[in-house]
């Protein structure tokens, strides 16, 4: 049965325009869609597909609080991690990797040297090319990251934490692993009096290491 006064868009190559006055609009769009997609077949609005629970429930009721993927040089040993409450959970192999961890921490991760370093303010952890998770030494030389570290990221053969307002990085890497207390090693104040508050992420881009603060990047 056709619903009364309705209008079919032949053509819709043009995809979804929206807050533009029709006066002006190109014909081959249209002012409103949901769940359609136009680049896919040109001149035809398709249907997105829906989505699918990923594996079985982790925990119940409890927050996601980090998502990586370890991208590992063998493909075959690349790992998509989650952290629900305590743990951190392999998603595809469906089991807890890591345990006793702070509950609603939120879990920043890192890869480098085909290991990853996860930081959550509390606890730092490194999962390494031999496909365990360790608690101590390791590529990162997890003992000396500066407590409260967070945000971990890599930069020019350099590991950086932040911990409020301060930058801490190691030297380069060196026989496969970095360290927080050797030479070319350090730390940076990050404009501290501009008003911009604590740090609360880290980022790069081809050439540049992007800072967050509160109020200003």
């Amino acid at each position: 049965m056709r619903l009364k006064d309705t209008i079919r868009w032949r053509d819709v190559s043009g995809g979804n325009v929206q807050k533009v006055s029709p006066d002006i609009n190109v014909p081959n769009s249209i002012p409103f869609s949901m769940n359609l997609l136009f680049d896919k077949v040109l001149g035809e609005a398709v249907s997105r597909e829906g989505t699918n629970r990923l594996g079985s429930q982790f925990l119940a009721d409890t927050a996601c609080t980090g998502l990586f993927q370890h991208l590992d040089s063998t493909h075959a040993n690349s790992v998509l991690f989650a952290k629900f409450g305590t743990d951190i959970y392999d998603v595809i192999g469906n089991s807890s990797s890591v345990s006793s961890l702070t509950a609603g921490a939120k879990a920043r991760f890192m890869t480098f040297l085909n290991s990853t370093l996860m930081c959550n303010g509390s606890e730092n952890r490194s999962y390494t090319n031999s496909g365990s998770w360790t608690s101590s030494g390791g590529v990162f030389n997890l003992a000396g990251i500066p407590a409260g570290g967070q945000y971990p990221i890599e930069f020019k053969d350099r590991v950086y934490v932040a911990v409020a307002d301060r930058l801490y990085y190691t030297n380069v890497v060196t026989d496969g692993q970095v360290s927080w207390g050797a030479s070319g090693s350090g730390s940076i104040q990050i404009e501290q009096e501009d008003g911009g508050g604590t740090i609360s992420g880290t980022n790069k881009v081809p050439g540049y290491l992007m800072i967050y603060k509160q109020r200003s990047l």
